[in-house]
């Protein structure tokens, strides 16, 4: 039955068990209150949603966080209760307030049939937020769904869809840009050789500000004009090489984007690097907006034996952007920076918080001197975290506090982690850090 759970969390329900005949009645009731149905994780930023009692269900199969108090859920029961509930009671009547729904997590028992069936009945007018999966659904169906969204759910403000985890590719159909109000939106599978027509097709949701796409395929489409996202602040793109989030990022100019997270499968060679870095400067219309950048490569099986020579000149475009806070790229390549590009980050990015440029299983050349990372690490007055690999085998003059102590940097910086692993050190000193 629905009940309410620890005290930490008044307004979660959760079912246990199969209700009995007289409880039925009480779980309308209670449904009828429900505003999220969700998994423990999900896509859906729930603080920005209203509040209201939530039905959970746990997707780990083993606990959670939110389950240590609770009896563990058995979703042999949550499927044949659900089932038995849609059957006595209609679902837009019996979830009359729901704003939150991921579906597939909750009903993801269910019969593929039922399950289409029912995600065509509980979509609303007031529904905010709705992930679901389309796996084995006929493209027909899936297509009359989405053109029925604009019309059936016009109020959606986060949006998700994926087919087979990501793996299969997804048509991105025009009426996903006619849902007014959709400020987030993931596609989890797109075919990269239709990178520009998912772009114009969701070019007129003029108030999208987040994008998060899983590319598929190995080709890209033709180039042509940049296509403009007016409101877009944070792009995802994952699964696809590193050139075709490189294709994508050519196709879009944006005015206000402020994070960018690339994660790319297959290595790239130093040209791919620097011609994604340079494609950043093309599609940002407004330097001054972008603060985070964070690309790593997530190859299932890198080579990393393959030398792949990462210089300093191939981040020099990123100078453009003086506002960066945080600049990550992890596993690319083997870095072979300079002291010349640490010297000149404090004058560039004199907001900078986060730098790390880290080799991985790679290894770096050991070009940049100790000397340059202190410096950097004195200068930049708002850095919290570095992490680089470093030459410190030569001899260094080490700076003397007023009594006469040596320490590497004032004591006013705000440098809370410190990585230099696999540089090259000669000997250990007890210097006084801060």
């Amino acid at each position: 039955m629905l009940h309410r759970s620890v005290v930490s969390l008044p307004n979660t329900k959760r079912l246990s068990r199969e209700p009995a005949p007289i409880e039925w009645e009480r779980l309308r009731v209670n449904a009828s209150r429900v505003r999220r149905l969700v998994s423990i994780d999900g896509f859906t930023d729930a603080q920005k949603l209203p509040r209201g009692p939530v039905l959970r269900r746990r997707t780990d199969g083993i606990g959670s966080a939110l389950d240590l108090f609770c009896p563990i859920l058995r979703p042999d029961v949550i499927g044949h209760v659900l089932k038995r509930l849609f059957e006595q009671f209609p679902p837009t009547t019996l979830f009359p307030n729901l704003c939150e729904l991921h579906f597939e997590a909750v009903f993801g028992l269910l019969e593929r049939k039922s399950k289409f069936w029912l995600l065509c009945q509980i979509i609303s007018l007031g529904l905010q937020a709705l992930r679901f999966d389309v796996t084995g659904i006929p493209t027909h169906e899936v297509e009359q769904l989405f053109a029925a969204l604009p019309t059936e759910a016009h109020g959606l403000r986060q949006l998700s869809v994926s087919a087979g985890n990501g793996t299969t590719a997804l048509t991105v159909p025009p009426s996903l840009g006619k849902l007014p109000k959709l400020m987030r939106l993931a596609i989890f599978g797109i075919d990269g050789a239709l990178t520009r027509q998912t772009i114009t097709n969701i070019q007129q949701a003029r108030y999208l500000q987040t994008l998060k796409l899983n590319l598929c395929g190995t080709s890209c489409d033709a180039s042509g004009i940049p296509l403009e996202l007016p409101s877009l602040e944070t792009l995802y793109l994952s699964r696809g090489s590193l050139s075709q989030c490189t294709h994508f990022v050519r196709q879009v100019t944006t005015r206000q984007l402020s994070h960018i997270n690339i994660s790319y499968r297959g290595s790239a060679s130093p040209p791919e690097v620097t011609a994604f870095v340079e494609s950043l400067s093309t599609s940002c219309q407004t330097l001054e907006h972008l603060e985070r950048i964070y690309v790593v490569d997530t190859s299932e099986h890198p080579d990393y034996l393959l030398v792949i020579p990462i210089h300093s000149e191939s981040f020099r475009p990123l100078f453009k952007f003086k506002r960066l806070s945080s600049v990550k790229f992890i596993g690319i390549g083997n870095f072979e920076l300079d002291d010349r590009f640490l010297n000149d980050i404090p004058v560039v990015w004199p907001s900078i918080q986060e730098l790390k440029l880290i080799s991985w299983k790679r290894r770096a050349f050991y070009s940049v001197t100790f000397t340059a990372m202190m410096s950097l690490a004195s200068r930049c007055r708002s850095l919290r975290t570095l992490h680089l690999t470093v030459d410190a085998t030569q001899s260094t003059t080490i700076p003397r506090a007023p009594d006469g102590t040596e320490e590497l940097w004032p004591m006013h910086t705000t440098l809370r982690n410190l990585h230099l692993g696999y540089s090259r050190c000669r000997k250990l000193h007890a210097y006084h850090i801060f």
